[in-house]
């Protein structure tokens, strides 16, 4: 039962951190590699926000603020510096590289190697089934089936989704039929830089962050969307695969072998099946 729950809490968390990451894809095949540095950032934002003490105490509207500021971020970057080169694929992955070494070197210089731990939203733990799970993992769990369904509801419900659907299968034609192809784009990129600061105060909460923490993020996103494509429904799949993967792998080789096991699924599936096992799955 213990590992079951670890399982449960760990896909959701895949599913949470590689959302934004295959929205972005999906929508403009852009390989957002600044995803991490947006996890990266809000976890900060959260930790400074939170040390400010202008909220009574309470770590909700420091996370909420977080959130909104890094979409805010991810709006500026792509506008100021990625719009340019959003169909030149092999610029736009250099430039989005070097946004992660350029944070990271930004935030060593201001607060240093060490680590921070970001304030959980809820404190304690609540025992089920015999197992002792944090709270925190327990919002974990209720939000992320709520972000996977908002995100479907919003993609094929509205006329915003279906905007983006139609510049993801044809920015050309979409351009043509009348849809602004670079606001969407931009509108894209924000919302997923605001899911990736999401994610980052869900699940930072869990254990300590540095200036180098935009690496596993960045590396549980690529694993997932190449093992299980953009579709919403691989990009479940394929995050609970790999977080029964990385259980298994840290039960049975040893505890830090889970971390290896996103970079041995990125390695086996570009070469074995490039476009991705659970990629057709709809």
């Amino acid at each position: 039962m213990e590992s079951l729950i670890f399982i449960l809490v760990r896909g959701t968390s895949y599913v949470t951190i590689a959302l934004g990451f295959a929205l972005v894809f999906g929508a403009g095949r852009v390989l957002n590699l600044s995803h991490g540095a947006f996890y990266l950032l809000a976890a900060y934002l959260a930790y400074w926000l939170s040390a400010l003490n202008v909220f009574s105490g309470s770590s909700i509207p420091p996370v909420v603020l977080a959130v909104v500021l890094t979409g805010v971020v991810g709006w500026l970057v792509f506008r100021s510096i990625l719009q340019q080169t959003a169909r030149q694929p092999d610029r736009t992955m250099v430039l989005c590289l070097a946004i992660n070494f350029v944070l990271a070197e930004a935030l060593r210089s201001l607060v240093g190697t060490r680590g921070i731990l970001v304030p959980s939203m809820f404190d304690g733990g609540v025992e089920l089934f015999g197992v002792m799970v944090a709270k925190q993992h327990l919002l974990v769990l209720a939000l992320g089936p709520v972000l996977l369904v908002a995100t479907g509801l919003v993609l094929h419900r509205t006329r915003v989704g279906r905007s983006v659907r139609a510049v993801a299968q044809d920015p050309e034609a979409a351009e043509i039929l009348g849809i602004e192809v670079a606001p969407v784009m931009a509108g894209t990129f924000a919302v997923s830089a605001g899911m990736a600061g999401l994610a980052a105060c869900l699940i930072a909460p869990l254990g300590f962050v540095s200036p180098w923490g935009w690496i596993s993020p960045l590396i549980k996103s690529f694993a997932v969307v190449v093992l299980g494509g953009t579709t919403l429904r691989g990009v479940t799949a394929a995050a609970f695969l790999l977080a029964v993967a990385d259980v298994l792998a840290g039960r049975w080789i040893a505890e830090g072998a889970a971390e290896y096991v996103s970079l041995l699924v990125i390695l086996v599936v570009l070469i074995a099946r490039p476009r991705g096992i659970l990629r057709d799955l709809r």
